[in-house]
């Protein structure tokens, strides 16, 4: 009994080291007006050989995340504050109060949990999550954060039917990269889902508009927007933020530009890109005119959120 307590305090004394460093690292990342290394420090500080270290930290803007060292969960909001300005400041602009949103592909919910506070008491965020120990966190966020009420959250893959699902989490990388997909020779753990579409999420829910849809699926993008292919042709979606990740597109059998053909061939809509110095939006006429990783905004020229998109157009 007596030989443990010298191990017992060796440890806590480590974890409290631990917990320095991740603290001192987040204090000058998020502080230090110097932008260049800020990347290697991170890595360097997350890499280390010290004991894990998790907490809840808080967002520039007062929202509260889960981040643990040993998964990366939260990583880029417990170093910089924020994640996706750009189009984070984008959304900020044109989802109003009492609106609906849908969040596919939700993670520890930095939109879901946006949005939830941009369309108030008298709006909706269907937010989905299928990976369960994500989606534990993304509720327990949720909660932190007071959104519940005006939040609907679904353990579920969204896809092109309703048949049962896979999903796949990969210990070695970053929770974020969870997909219905193998990647390569990865380590992986495979958890059965139950699918959903929007178009059926739509119909059962009595829903009349979705103001804004956001899809972050790790190469599922084309089949959640096959899922909801009635509900985009009757112009009941307003505005897609979407990326195009073509290396993972390539996983499931088709290209980017088959989910641009769909969106566009749906309805009325226009398709924007973020420039490289997120200064603006520049319209797309074709895949070719995106790079591999680019968000996209796609608006319904004939709605309101076409006017609040049109300002920030650069090209």
């Amino acid at each position: 009994m007596k030989a443990s307590q010298p191990l017992k305090l060796r440890r806590l004394t480590e974890e409290r080291i631990s917990a320095s460093v991740f603290q001192m690292a987040s204090f000058y990342t998020r502080h230090s007006p110097v932008k260049k290394g800020k990347g290697f420090l991170m890595e360097q500080v997350l890499s280390a050989d010290l004991p894990s270290y998790s907490c809840w930290t808080r967002s520039k803007d007062g929202r509260f995340f889960e981040f643990n060292s040993e998964t990366r969960l939260g990583h880029q909001i417990f170093f910089l504050g924020s994640r996706e300005d750009a189009e984070t400041r984008l959304v900020r602009r044109i989802v109003r109060p009492g609106e609906i949103a849908f969040d596919i592909g939700a993670n520890i919910g930095w939109y879901t949990t946006l949005l939830s506070q941009l369309v108030g008491e008298a709006g909706l965020v269907y937010a989905f999550e299928p990976v369960p120990g994500i989606f534990q966190s993304l509720l327990r966020t949720v909660e932190k954060n007071r959104c519940a009420e005006n939040v609907i959250l679904f353990n579920n893959l969204c896809g092109a039917d309703c048949e049962p699902g896979l999903i796949y989490e990969f210990p070695r990388l970053h929770p974020g990269l969870s997909s219905s997909r193998p990647i390569g020779n990865e380590s992986k753990i495979e958890h059965r889902v139950a699918k959903v579409t929007i178009d059926d999420v739509v119909q059962s829910s009595g829903i009349k508009g979705i103001d804004i849809l956001k899809i972050d699926v790790e190469g599922a993008e084309l089949e959640v927007l096959k899922g909801a292919s009635r509900t985009l042709g009757s112009g009941m979606i307003k505005a897609i933020l979407i990326e195009a990740n073509e290396e993972r597109a390539a996983a499931f059998g088709y290209k980017f530009g088959d989910c641009l053909d769909l969106i566009v061939g749906s309805n009325d809509f226009w398709v924007y890109r973020f420039l490289n110095d997120y200064s603006g939006l520049s319209q797309i006429a074709s895949a070719a005119d995106i790079q591999n990783g680019d968000n996209l905004i796609a608006v319904l020229e004939s709605s309101k959120k076409a006017e609040l998109v049109r300002p920030m157009v650069r090209i």
